[in-house]
């Protein structure tokens, strides 16, 4: 698909797969030192693990994660699309924000998720299977207090909170 976009606009570049792992990721930061690339998508695990080699939109610095590096004058720029790949979607069918937002998992792409809902200005309740996750993953975006962590095994506590919601995801 990106190949094709590329042959497309006419643009010399390719799109190509770049397998790397924790134990391997150096010989991508030498890579990157040399301005190899011109950008890059980066998956989990990585996404955490290379948020100190570019420098970070306001949602990839609050979230600690990037999943796009983008070459620059300065080095490499790191963004989270994410947020608007749950944002965009939503506007897409008639959701203007606001109300509560159920989020499901507290995991790596739970980030992005709840970011996204606290821009569209919801009230968050975060569920998941273990509730000091998701008391940890509303710490350490520095979500609002009253944001509601809950189990997923605990079904009293769901019921409880479900009435109130108008957005799950």
């Amino acid at each position: 698909m990106h190949n094709a976009g590329f042959n497309a606009r006419g643009l010399d570049a390719t799109y190509e797969l770049r397998p790397t792992t924790p134990e391997s990721l150096a010989g991508l930061r030498a890579e990157l030192a040399a301005r190899r690339w011109a950008g890059l998508n980066i998956t989990t695990p990585l996404k955490t693990l290379l948020t100190g080699d570019a420098t970070l939109s306001p949602n990839a610095r609050r979230a600690g994660a990037v999943n796009t590096l983008i070459r620059t004058a300065a080095g490499y720029g790191g963004e989270l699309t994410d947020v608007e790949g749950v944002v965009n979607p939503l506007h897409a069918h008639g959701y203007a924000g606001g109300g509560n937002a159920l989020l499901l998992g507290a995991g790596g792409a739970a980030r992005a998720a709840a970011l996204a809902l606290e821009s569209l200005g919801c009230r968050l309740h975060i569920a998941a299977r273990r509730v000091e996750q998701a008391a940890a993953l509303a710490g350490s975006l520095g979500l609002p207090a009253a944001t509601t962590v809950l189990s997923l095994g605990d079904a009293d506590a769901l019921e409880v909170e479900g009435p109130r919601r108008d957005l799950a995801g």
